[in-house]
């Protein structure tokens, strides 16, 4: 059960100041608030907005007055653009006076001291044309090319061992390269070449295809090769044409 307890003189002094307060605070906000809508409604209009209406007959038939209020309507800017035209000024061409050659009566092809193709004869008529025209500073006719040369034919080493008609076949090794080989402990080496001859059959190209692996030896079949003989190879339409074919060398060394 809860027993009340009556609040103390002290406590009961401080409830009833802070009533009172709040009493006298709520007064003085409502008077205040009285007091300015009072002073609104006794305040004239400070600032008054005149609205003046014109009518259409007004507009049509009124007072000068009433068409200067109504609306006009602000003129626009017209931008002309003109085009201005250049007109070219006529120029005056003088034509040239005619050249004449000057001649004399003991020249009978033609006047002035050059060339008979570069003289012009009496009355200013090309006798021999072109006239005028420096044949010295004329550039020299370009050579003609000499015919492209047949193309090659590749035939078998008898077709081409048969047309040799002049050179030694049986070439052994240098020296030196003899020894070579049998400090080698080689006793065979094989070379082959190409070799080409032209229409006429003289030596056109001669290429290394395989190397005797010494050097002296490879370089002295070249040098007995170019000393070979051949007629011409004859194609099968009965011209003569550039042939080439395959050479091979062997050589062993013979033991005894």
């Amino acid at each position: 059960m809860t027993v009340y307890q009556r609040p103390s003189g002290r406590r009961r002094l401080i409830i009833a100041g802070s009533v009172a307060a709040h009493a006298a605070a709520l007064a003085a906000f409502v008077i205040s608030g009285m007091w300015r809508i009072e002073k609104l409604d006794a305040a004239p209009m400070a600032n008054e907005i005149n609205v003046s209406m014109v009518s259409d007959a007004a507009l049509a038939g009124g007072s000068p007055q009433a068409k200067d209020q109504a609306f006009k309507p602000k003129p626009k800017t017209e931008i002309v653009k003109r085009k201005i035209e250049q007109l070219a000024q006529p120029v005056k061409v003088e034509a040239a006076p005619p050249q004449t050659t000057p001649t004399s009566d003991d020249d009978t092809t033609g006047g002035g001291g050059g060339p008979p193709s570069d003289r012009v004869g009496a009355g200013g008529k090309c006798d021999n044309p072109p006239c005028g025209i420096d044949r010295h500073a004329l550039p020299a006719p370009v050579p003609a090319l000499p015919p492209p040369a047949p193309p090659k034919v590749t035939v078998t080493e008898q077709t081409l061992s048969a047309l040799r008609l002049a050179g030694e076949t049986m070439i052994h090794p240098p020296q030196p390269d003899k020894v070579q080989m049998m400090e080698d402990h080689v006793s065979h080496t094989l070379g082959i070449f190409q070799l080409c001859i032209s229409e006429t059959g003289s030596i056109e190209e001669i290429k290394k295809l395989r190397s005797t692996k010494y050097v002296g030896y490879d370089d002295k079949i070249v040098e007995t090769m170019r000393t070979w003989r051949y007629r011409p190879y004859r194609a099968s339409d009965g011209t003569f044409s550039r042939a080439c074919s395959t050479v091979t060398f062997s050589y062993t060394i013979q033991t005894r």
